[in-house]
């Protein structure tokens, strides 16, 4: 096809006959002549544009209304064939039949979206997957069509194959699971990357819960079961806050009023100079309260609870650092303030989040992940992705996976597994070699003092998850022949490059969303 010719390419019959009073041209410059009458029955949204008085805005060609339409010729040929009394176009394509769908909705064809969706079903057992990517699309958004491929994949792959090694459990008394290729396990055969690129992680993930549970949600497409939701009123009582926080706040010229009416005093330049939008993104009116002759002062609501409203006065104070704010010790009120930052554009509130980074890690490494995936903050997501390798996160779930791409999600699962097989790799060579031995092992480890008891410090018995303490785990029963030299020189010595090799093993595993 020529579309450097100054002619204009005509359309195939039907749509190329001299009678027609609109010309439809394509995105690839293909030339549709048909009948507003016809489009009018046929679409809800021709109708109503038919209908508006109609003036020559140099769209003409020749004596004919001319409309520029983003489908290319293809799409645009097949979906004014079922608006047509012809013959029905055959549909042989997914990727045609879903471009056919969504220009049938955009444009309100409610028979044929029917007519289109019954066509894609067909694809079902052949792609049950792609058909669910298809589904989640904003642009078609089908629950039915997304809860018919779940069930027909769900009928396909009868049990669940992990992608993990070993839970703990394994580690401590020698279990090992099958090593299994990461295309052989459920989530590693989940994800189709030419119809999933509109897919997010939440519709994903409950996508592979389907297959772990055997049982279909009520939706598939959006979170209906609060999975994951927390209060932040769970967490910070009125005596708390009446205690020692609201004191710090009973001056200003202006009020903050929270969703649970607590009022909170401030002054408005301050607010000005943390936020430009803020205080005028905000409800206002005025305190009724006053005394006479006293001005009235004004009351900007602010639609969050009082613990967050109370720590995000705190880190608005131009005085304060990150490390002044007290009592940020609750990863759900750090989320908050997160939540709130990005909403009002407040750059303090935001870096104060990354301050608190390393806590929100070692509280939840997976939502630490998705969080930092929201916002595009790279190497957060990196040293997030690092920290869930000592844990299992096939079955986490975090309400922000519902505004991230499951190409993100699906790529820390597939991060995860290959790291998981390093780890697998490293114990089978040097840990515990049966479940006597280990469990022996972890009685002894556990009955070592501690340092303020005159004994030594082993990380692995506070459980802290890394290479240090797998690596300890591993050398342990060789250091107990030796009279529970864990401090001496060898020991130390084995420990530090057993742990060198073992990061560096990590470190080859590339994660790549993009």
């Amino acid at each position: 096809m020529n579309t450097t010719s100054s002619t204009p390419l005509a359309a195939a019959d039907p749509f190329n006959g001299k009678n027609a009073d609109l010309i439809l041209r394509s995105s690839d410059g293909v030339h549709f002549s048909v009948h507003k009458a016809i489009l009018s029955v046929a679409s809800n949204v021709f109708r109503d544009i038919f209908s508006w008085p109609q003036t020559d805005s140099g769209n003409m060609d020749g004596e004919r209304t001319s409309v520029y339409m983003s489908e290319d010729s293809s799409t645009l040929d097949s979906l004014l064939r079922f608006c047509y009394p012809v013959k029905y176009p055959i549909i042989d394509d997914l990727w045609a039949a879903a471009k056919i769908l969504e220009a049938a909705i955009k444009y309100q064809m409610e028979e044929i979206a029917e007519i289109v969706s019954e066509s894609i079903k067909k694809f079902i057992p052949l792609y049950p997957v792609a058909v669910y990517g298809l589904a989640c699309r904003p642009s078609i958004h089908s629950e039915t069509l997304a809860m018919v491929a779940a069930t027909e994949w769900m009928e396909q792959n009868p049990s669940w194959v992990a992608s993990y090694f070993f839970y703990r459990k394994g580690w401590l008394s020698g279990e090992r699971f099958a090593t299994k290729e990461w295309t052989e396990t459920s989530i590693g055969g989940s994800y189709d990357s030419e119809y999933m690129d509109r897919t997010t992680a939440g519709q994903l993930y409950r996508l592979l819960r389907c297959i772990r549970l055997r049982q279909l949600p009520s939706k598939l497409l959006v979170n209906e079961e609060k999975v994951g939701m927390t209060k932040i009123s769970q967490h910070y009582s009125l005596p708390y806050l009446l205690g020692s926080h609201i004191p710090k706040f009973l001056q200003g010229d202006i009020i903050i009023r929270s969703s649970d009416r607590l009022d909170f005093r401030a002054y408005k330049v301050v607010l000005q100079l943390a936020s430009e939008n803020l205080l005028s993104s905000l409800e206002v009116g005025t305190d009724q309260s006053h005394g006479p002759g006293e001005s009235e002062t004004p009351v900007y609501h602010l639609p969050e609870h009082s613990s967050l409203v109370l720590k995000l006065l705190e880190i608005c104070d131009p005085s304060a650092t990150a490390g002044d704010v007290e009592d940020a010790g609750d990863a759900d009120l750090i989320y908050g303030i997160l939540r709130i930052a990005m909403k009002y554009d407040i750059p303090k509130a935001v870096s104060f989040v990354q301050f608190k980074w390393d806590f929100l890690t070692k509280e939840n490494p997976f939502r630490s992940y998705i969080t930092a995936i929201q916002h595009r903050w790279e190497e957060l997501a990196r040293k997030s992705a690092r920290a869930t390798v000592y844990s299992s996160v096939e079955y986490a779930y975090t309400p922000e996976m519902e505004h991230v791409s499951a190409l993100s999600y699906y790529s820390l699962m597939k991060y995860h597994h290959e790291c998981q097989r390093i780890l697998s790799t490293f114990l089978q060579k040097h840990g515990p070699p049966n479940h006597n031995e280990g469990t022996k092992l972890l009685k002894m480890l556990f009955s070592i003092p501690s340092p303020k008891d005159g004994g030594i410090e082993v990380p692995f018995v506070s459980r802290q998850w890394d290479c240090e303490s797998i690596t300890i785990l591993c050398y342990a029963s060789k250091m107990f022949s030796k009279n529970n030299a864990f401090d001496n020189e060898e020991f130390q010595s084995t420990l530090k490059s057993s742990k060198r090799e073992l990061e560096e093993n990590l470190n080859t595993v590339k994660l790549d969303w993009e």
